[in-house]
């Protein structure tokens, strides 16, 4: 019974332990100890089922309708239960139980778990297992187990395929029930399989499962209707057994059946540690690009390989990454504006490939983002506020309480139209990182344009003021209708002239490439030219005398009220009273300083962080990161280090009461910006990486890499030095260190000394 001990680490901060079972904080506990490949998402339940559990298998974009004829994410068979059976009993985590212990391997991605009970008549039952959603084989889910009974050798093994699932299962009044059995059977040479189909959208899913396991006294398979279970007779009471999950969907092959029996039959008959192997290879891999050291502070160190490790499993999907990942039924699984802002970056300078499949995925809804813009009256491509595996608008326009009736208006997908320059800005983010030329002019420029349209056609002209945006809500969701959103403006005015830009640049370096993209789309020169008029001319709510950035016109007239003079725990006022005052959900002007950073100089960042700190509610897992990363750009430490721990802790302590429905990426993804755009300062110019680091005092060392263009850096940032290990280098890169600015055109290792009270040079 050591199976567990080969997979262990020395360095805890490696790990999430639990060492007794929590059931009050169960369904919890399943979205940390998830396991995903980008492809499919395995919620962490137990080996042994538990009545409270919340069962979840996620496919990235398989979706169904719901009967209000919006779209979610569907939740698969359960594949995972295994019961033991003694003497005739079940045997439950619930009673008898003496010893527990389950760990989240994050290095290694495996989900560990050992536990014993003491029984009757001086039995004592010992099991433990292995749990992988494998790496690079996406379509497998295998369990690695050892079971042991001392004094009897009555022992039955039971592995369940259940269909006895639901979405939203915990609440009978909003149950949805997507999937339809196509066929059942139990396979020819031990193993069983189950086919079915989406109710609405008429996808088919394969599930095959098959135990091995040593010691087989008898194995037969029987029918429970929605379940399948296949039974294991195990001779002296003990057994090693390999339990194999093989997943497709016909969005990825004609024939579900065949795809998943071979993939099972291949896996069956390799070697068992070949394949364990093969994905723990595979996360070192990941890690020796991904990991930060972090010196100096062990649970700082613990929290950021939390969060890297949750970036890691989520990406590589076609379909966009979830607002809580594949972890969980949050927000339906839909896809929202957190992917482009809060996460792509980590992507873009550590894994491009995987940034590329989330600007694929959103040209491939460019389509519907035009036809988006046309229904609404508009030009270009206007993108949904809330996507799922196409380009639909899925935002409800209101939501209904169905114990007391009413029914409450959304606004989000109607005015949340920042998410459109938002792509756009993820599509100049990736170019900046890696000068793709190649996918800028294949994919880039076409969203560039159509985005820059679209923002052309939304303005108004208003004498006095110039062209303004009207009728919108910015990051701070609690204020609807505004006008003149600073966010809104700034990110539309920057929308228009980075289109601009970019299309001079491909006039002057491939003008054949852009004529074919203008002739596709219609784009004139002139057109061009009236988008940079306009984004001059954009109303924007700066007072440059002072710095302050009104957060929309009208702001400066509510009643102003300071997070410090209300009870946060005790706070019940109504979103109409909220309306009224300067309270704001989450960050939104600071959100602003930090992804236009170069426009905006360091008095004025100061000026507004100041000003909307201490009226910012946080109400919103987004908000922390960039109050983290603007407070350690002026300066203020302290905040910086207190907003980092809070969006470092966000899941792991629940901090939003809502972890049950899966983790919160964007989230995840704001917290690697702290410590790499943050605390190191790291910024991508046009055609610079910009480096300009201020540690928390206690850090003694800050150490991660990033792959910068056509180069691979290894940055190392002490008390005293910054260290750049340069490799791979295949192209000059020009960086600017606490500003000083070299050209590199070698691989080797660069310094520069470290001044504490540098500024922000642009």
């Amino acid at each position: 019974m050591n199976l567990i001990d080969n997979f262990l680490e020395k360095d805890r901060t490696w790990y999430l332990i639990e060492d007794k079972l929590r059931k009050k904080r169960l369904r919890q506990s399943e979205s940390l100890f998830t396991l995903a490949n980008g492809y499919m998402g395995l919620r962490g339940i137990h080996d042994l089922p538990l009545s409270d559990s919340y069962p979840g298998l996620f496919v990235a974009g398989l979706y169904d309708r719901t009967l209000f004829n919006n779209k979610e994410l569907v939740n698969l068979p359960n594949p995972i239960p295994i019961l033991i059976c003694l003497n005739g009993s079940l045997i439950s985590l619930d009673r008898n139980i003496s010893d527990y212990l389950r760990i989240l391997n994050m290095k290694k991605a495996l989900l560990l778990f050992r536990a014993s009970w003491k029984l009757k008549a001086n039995t004592k039952l010992q099991y433990e297992s292995i749990r992988l959603v494998h790496a690079t084989r996406k379509h497998l889910i295998m369990i690695l187990g050892n079971v042991n009974v001392q004094g009897t050798d009555k022992l039955t093994l039971m592995s369940l395929l259940d269909a006895n699932v639901h979405n939203s299962p915990l609440d009978e009044m909003v149950r949805v029930d997507h999937l339809r059995i196509l066929k059942k059977r139990a396979l020819d040479d031990g193993g069983i399989y189950m086919e079915l189909e989406t109710r609405f959208t008429k996808v088919r899913i394969g599930i095959a499962s098959k135990i091995v396991a040593d010691a087989i006294d008898d194995i037969y398979v029987f029918d429970q209707g929605r379940s399948m279970v296949e039974v294991l007779k195990i001779k002296g009471g003990k057994s090693f057994f390999r339990k194999y999950v093989t997943v497709y969907t016909s969005k990825e092959v004609e024939d579900v059946e065949d795809a998943c029996l071979s993939e099972l039959n291949k896996a069956v008959g390799q070697r068992w540690k070949s394949l364990v192997d093969e994905h723990v290879k595979h996360w070192e891999k990941l890690w020796s690009i991904s990991d930060i050291i972090v010196e100096g502070d062990d649970e700082a160190q613990h929290l950021v390989r939390y969060n890297i490790f949750q970036l890691l499993q989520v990406m590589d999907s076609e379909y966009g990454i979830p607002a809580r990942g594949l972890h969980g039924e949050g927000y339906s699984g839909h896809i929202f504006w957190e992917m482009d802002i809060y996460m792509l970056p980590f992507y873009a300078l550590l894994h491009p490939e995987a940034a590329r499949k989330i600007l694929l995925y959103r040209y491939k809804m460019l389509d519907d983002a035009r036809k988006n813009a046309i229904r609404n009256g508009f030009r270009g491509a206007q993108y949904p506020w809330e996507a799922t595996d196409d380009g639909e608008e899925v935002t409800p326009s209101k939501i209904i309480d169905l114990v007391t009736g009413r029914s409450f208006r959304i606004w989000t997908g109607e005015e949340e139209i920042h998410i459109t320059a938002d792509v756009a800005y993820a599509f100049d983010y990736y170019y900046r990182a890696t000068k793709d030329d190649k996918f800028l002019f294949k994919y880039g420029l076409e969203v560039m344009f159509e985005t820059a349209r679209f923002w052309a056609s939304r303005v108004k002209y208003r004498a006095g003021k110039g062209y303004i945006i009207d009728k919108v809500m910015g990051p701070d969701e609690m204020h609807e209708h505004v006008d003149n959103s600073a966010y809104v403006n700034f990110m539309a005015k920057w929308n228009l002239l980075t289109a601009y830009e970019y299309y001079h640049m491909a006039k002057r370096i491939m003008p054949k490439e852009l004529e074919k993209i203008a002739n596709k789309i219609g784009l004139s020169e002139d057109e061009v030219r009236y988008w940079k008029i306009i984004a001059e001319n954009i109303y924007l709510p700066w007072d440059k005398k002072t710095g302050f950035i009104e957060q929309f016109e009208g702001y400066n007239s509510l009643r102003d009220m300071l997070v410090k003079d209300i009870d946060i725990k005790a706070f019940n006022m109504l979103q109409e009273e909220l309306k009224k005052t300067k309270l704001i959900k989450q960050a939104d002007v600071v959100l602003l300083l930090y992804i236009l950073g170069d426009q905006f100089d360091l008095k004025t960042k100061r000026v507004n962080y100041e000003y909307y700190e201490p009226r910012t509610l946080h109400l919103s897992s987004l908000s922390p990161a960039p109050y983290a990363i603007i407070a350690s750009e002026i300066g203020k430490m302290d905040d910086a280090y207190k907003y980092f721990m809070m969006a470092a802790k966000m899941d792991l302590e629940d901090i939003r009461g809502d972890l049950d429905k899966g983790v919160h990426t964007g989230c995840i993804g704001g917290l690697w910006q702290v410590v790499v755009n943050g605390f190191a300062g790291v910024r991508l110019g046009r055609n610079e990486l910009i480096i300009n680091p201020r540690l928390p005092p206690h850090w003694r060392r800050l150490t991660f890499k990033l792959r910068y263009r056509n180069a691979l850096l290894k940055v190392d940032i002490s008390k005293k030095k910054i260290l750049i290990k340069v490799e791979r280098i295949t192209s000059p890169i020009i960086l600017k260190v606490i500003g000083e600015k070299k050209t590199i055109t070698k691989e080797g290792v660069y310094e520069w000394p470290m001044k504490h009270n540098a500024k922000i040079l642009k």
